[in-house]
């Protein structure tokens, strides 16, 4: 291994110098001060050209011999980034102190073939502000999260891998992740504390008629209430933490759902949908519900060919049950919560994708609250809940793929492109806008 070819205090001087230099002929600001970032191989310690190194809103890359040098930068303590397509990604925080140079090291970590990395963000559920000293352990190793709420695990092996993650103030999370070779998988972990919610209230509607449902029991754990004219109950000062919720109304299939988050302190709202017992044979139905915000989701599905022809089904074109593609959507909800249901009656070969468009985009799809109930053959097979993760200006919500042989294939996603097109005379259709 060879060694640093650089000491720190010889990079100290070196910085002292340059910024003398560079600041002879201005006015000292006391204000500011400089650090500089010399990046290397953890294995190797071979210094890393062309990193990029992002101090607060400030990037530069490495040169030759991994150094980024930010000068006159204000005095604070700002969030410390380093990235390169060959390496782990490496989050930190870096003091800039008033009229003083700075110096630090930063060893990156060589993507794996044959391994992988995790990076588990905390946060509060309630004001997604990042929770520090959680411990987070995986695969029997335990990391505490910084002041970023940041826990990084290095040369995990290619697989699944169960996260879990405690905090004395909050109440356990967990989950599993898939590690992939050579990448990095983010995970965000929205912790609820202790406390009472102000209030917990559930609207109820049928699935297929988007109609409030009167008389529905709906079970919190082993609490249960009714649902009045509206389809509304209500539950005060509910405890937070995580519940099973049950809604059970005769002539419907009953709606079940597991570890769902009641938060402190706020107002906890949810809408679900039941699927009548009696109603139209099908194959597959998916039955979207949201929040508030954002106003408008919307629902699409993409068909193979049906004889000879692909199809896609949404609000500019709700399909049909008797007739090709037996793909129908029953309403475009404009004014939030849903449901809009995904119908369908008669499967043909190949693969089918369900994905969810935020058309309205006042806020961002990851961690909105937007769920998807999936059935098959009118039975719940799951449910599924966007995740927190991604990108706030992704618009698609990229939810399952399914084929005529039951296969489903769950891939619960925020992306920015939508997961699958129709072409016309080799041109991709043109989705018009909604008539308002």
């Amino acid at each position: 291994m060879k060694a640093l070819r650089i000491s720190l205090a010889v990079l100290l001087a070196a910085l002292t110098a340059m910024t003398f230099v560079a600041c002879e002929d201005d006015d000292d600001d006391p204000t500011t001060g400089s650090v500089g970032i010399v990046v290397v191989d953890s294995q190797s310690n071979d210094y890393i050209s062309g990193a990029t190194v992002t101090l607060g809103s400030h990037s530069l890359e490495t040169s030759e011999i991994g150094l980024a040098t930010f000068s006159n930068v204000e005095a604070a303590t700002y969030d410390l980034t380093v990235t390169h397509a060959d390496y782990q990604t490496w989050t930190g925080q870096q003091a800039v102190i008033a009229d003083s140079v700075s110096a630090r090291f930063v060893s990156l970590v060589p993507l794996s073939e044959e391994t992988g990395s995790l990076q588990v963000t905390v946060l509060n559920a309630v004001d997604l502000m990042p929770i520090a000293n959680a411990i987070v352990g995986v695969n029997g190793n335990n990391v505490t999260t910084n002041a970023l709420g940041v826990a990084t695990f290095a040369n995990l092996t290619v697989g699944d891998v169960d996260v879990n993650v405690t905090h004395t103030d909050y109440f356990d999370w967990a989950d599993t992740r898939t590690i992939t070779a050579g990448q990095t998988t983010s995970v965000i972990a929205a912790m609820v504390g202790e406390g009472l919610s102000s209030s917990t209230c559930f609207v109820i509607t049928d699935a297929l008629t988007s109609n409030p449902l009167e008389g529905a029991t709906v079970i919190l754990n082993l609490i249960s209430e009714i649902t009045d004219g509206q389809g509304l109950v209500c539950f005060e000062e509910v405890a937070s933490g995580y519940y099973d919720i049950t809604v059970i109304l005769e002539g419907f299939y009953t709606y079940t759902l597991e570890h769902v988050m009641v938060l402190p302190g706020v107002e906890n709202d949810f809408s679900y949908s039941l699927t009548p017992s009696d109603g139209i044979d099908s194959d597959w139905r998916f039955v979207l519900t949201w929040l508030e915000t954002p106003r408008d989701l919307d629902s699409h599905l993409v068909t193979p060919e049906i004889d000879g022809t692909a199809y896609h089904v949404y609000y500019g074109n709700r399909g049909s049950l008797v007739e090709a593609p037996f793909d129908s959507l029953d309403v475009d909800d404009v004014t939030s919560f849903g449901p809009e249901t995904m119908t369908v009656t008669q499967m043909y070969p190949g693969t089918y994708h369900y994905f969810i468009y935020n058309y309205s985009g006042e806020v961002g799809l990851p961690g909105c609250g937007a769920q998807v109930a999936i059935y098959k053959d009118n039975q719940l097979l799951t449910t599924v809940t966007i995740p927190y993760e991604g990108v706030e200006t992704h618009e698609y919500w990229n939810v399952a793929t399914f084929d005529n042989t039951g296969e489903i294939t769950i891939i619960n996603q925020i992306q920015a492109t939508q997961p699958a097109t129709i072409y016309y005379a080799g041109q991709p259709e043109v989705i018009p806008a909604k008539m308002r």
